[in-house]
């Protein structure tokens, strides 16, 4: 027997699930808020998913559904501002040097390649002369 036949059996009322209300926990949340403001004020930025980490990590008990009721009353789910972004750049259009292997007033004259042995393993070394002329301009 379940439910509604169960419950006229042994002579209790029967009650819709609609009207169960389920178990709220009345103890005062004033700790909470206090605390929940003080993380606030600190750290102003932050949305509740980081507010409740931090009072977990200060050693707060309290249920992340607790949290977030108190949260809410409080009007704190509110959208936060984002970063301020950087004005978009105007790029430069890419100077064509005049001729292969110069760039502005450095020309690369030479580049080797060679294996050394460091500490009984083999690595690539890599040696670039360059010659940097003062006067020349592109």
């Amino acid at each position: 027997m379940r439910g509604k036949r169960m419950a006229q059996a042994l002579g209790w009322p029967v009650v819709p699930l609609a009207l169960v209300i389920p178990f709220i926990d009345t103890s005062p949340d004033d700790e909470v808020i206090t605390k929940l403001q003080e993380a606030v004020e600190r750290y102003p930025a932050y949305g509740f998913s980081k507010l409740f980490k931090i009072l977990r990590r200060w050693g707060h008990p309290w249920n992340h559904n607790r949290i977030y009721r108190v949260y809410t009353v409080l009007n704190l789910n509110k959208r936060r501002r984002g970063k301020k972004r950087l004005p978009a750049r105007n790029p430069e259009p890419l100077v064509v040097p005049s001729r292969a292997n110069t760039v502005g007033q450095w020309t690369l004259c030479a580049t080797a390649c060679s294996v050394v042995v460091v500490s009984g393993r083999l690595t690539w070394s890599t040696t670039s002369i360059e010659k940097y002329s003062p006067l020349r301009l592109i």
